[in-house]
């Protein structure tokens, strides 16, 4: 993949979408640190390394790799109006050949939630990665994450199990429902 493939970008009504650059470490900095208690319950511990202009860079450096192998695209969703990063969707393992498949994980600004900005901006992302050649997205929440496997329903997600102590999120193993879409060409 390239890093200026048009394939990547898009935009919505309310979104501008693309790749996650390395000029975006400040913004992303803001958007964790504005986030990180309303995100602390549904991601794994993170050192304070983590919520600095150094590891942001880091982060974002690490996805620009990934993107250049062709295993992971990380997607800032930025508002159209006040072009602020409002949220992120996460396309990562990626696999093509014989599985085609990749994960999905999505984070929204506190301040944005209830409007249905996720909804439009992952939507996108994942026309884009059919679009990219994937044939299934697996999205995976915590039963008790209800507003997520709601919006992956609306998605089009389908469920497919339950993980037990799945995920090691906030401290501790937390069972997952598994989901996927599996492309469906109109």
């Amino acid at each position: 993949m390239n890093p200026n493939d048009q394939l990547f970008f898009d935009e919505t009504e309310h979104l501008l979408i693309r790749p996650l650059a390395g000029g975006d470490a400040a913004v992303l900095l803001d958007f964790y640190r504005h986030n990180r208690n309303y995100f602390a319950e549904w991601e794994p511990l993170r050192d304070e390394a983590f919520y600095t202009l150094e590891g942001m860079q880091a982060f974002i450096a690490a996805g620009e790799r990934e993107f250049s192998a062709k295993t992971a695209v990380y997607f800032g969703l930025f508002s159209r109006e006040s072009k602020e990063l409002i949220g992120t969707c996460y396309f990562t393992h990626i696999v093509m050949e014989y599985f085609q498949a990749c994960y999905l994980n999505f984070l929204l600004d506190e301040r944005h939630k209830g409007r249905g900005l996720m909804f439009e901006g992952a939507g996108h992302c994942i026309d884009i990665m059919f679009r990219f050649g994937l044939h299934r997205i697996m999205a995976n929440y915590c039963p008790e994450n209800v507003r997520s496997g709601k919006l992956l329903a609306r998605l089009g997600f389908e469920q497919e199990g339950l993980a037990r102590d799945y995920l090691y999120l906030n401290g501790r193993w937390r069972d997952h429902i598994l989901t996927s879409r599996i492309y469906q060409p109109l």
